[in-house]
């Protein structure tokens, strides 16, 4: 077989994760540490990429989307993540930095996650002093089939359980729904909808959550509240 040229890989983040990656690259048949990506040229782990051969910048993420890279390794703080990742995707795509422009990846990743019967976790939302923006992002994840979603802090519990509670009309609608499709056995009518099996999985699904969900109350006695 023809030998295939190195793929350009980048490391974000100059920690013990990103030194670690990068060492690994450099020993790599299939991929070159191309770049290796901070925010402080005075760091260690800058300096020892360096002595490992890797180019090295301080500028982040925008360095990293201008540098002809083929993978990137994101091992900068879970924080950056979310933001990293639509710098990547506006980049490769030309679309705009926003949470719109994820929805077809996070969608693929929740629906993905449901067919190997694993529960997909939306990730966390950090700025504690933005209920509104926290809400958002919790119904958006919701709505694109994500299970959950991670929390930075117990005041975050209640908006995020919120979230992911059925609607009161889904509520009110599966009983029908199932006591109509247990009558007919089969595909029929409820409330003027055509149910069949994928709606009568949907109203099952509904009735077990709110049934299962826990009640999440936050204590006045945790700090930072």
């Amino acid at each position: 077989m023809p030998n295939r040229p190195q793929l350009r890989a980048a490391v974000i983040g100059a920690g013990m994760l990103g030194i670690d990656l990068a060492d690994r690259l450099t020993r790599s048949t299939t991929m070159a540490c191309a770049l290796v990506a901070g925010r402080r040229t005075s760091t260690a782990g800058l300096r020892l990429a360096a002595r490992m051969g890797c180019a090295t910048s301080a500028d982040g993420i925008d360095v990293v989307t201008g540098a002809g890279i083929d993978v990137v390794f994101d091992a900068s703080n879970a924080a950056a993540h979310p933001a990293h990742w639509a710098a990547l995707d506006a980049a490769a795509t030309g679309c705009r930095r926003s949470t719109r422009a994820l929805w077809y990846p996070r969608a693929a990743l929740a629906a993905s996650a449901a067919a190997a019967g694993l529960p997909a976790i939306d990730s966390p939302y950090f700025d504690l002093e933005d209920p509104d923006g926290l809400q958002r992002e919790a119904e958006e994840a919701s709505d694109l089939g994500f299970a959950g979603k991670g929390a930075v802090h117990p005041r975050q519990l209640p908006l995020i359980r919120e979230a992911f509670r059925p609607s009161a009309r889904d509520l009110a609608d599966a009983p029908a729904t199932l006591t109509a499709a247990d009558a007919a056995g089969g595909v029929t009518t409820a409330g003027g909808r055509m149910v069949g099996p994928p709606l009568v999985a949907a109203a099952r699904a509904v009735t077990e959550q709110a049934r299962s969900a826990p009640d999440v109350q936050v204590s006045k006695e945790v700090p930072g509240v």
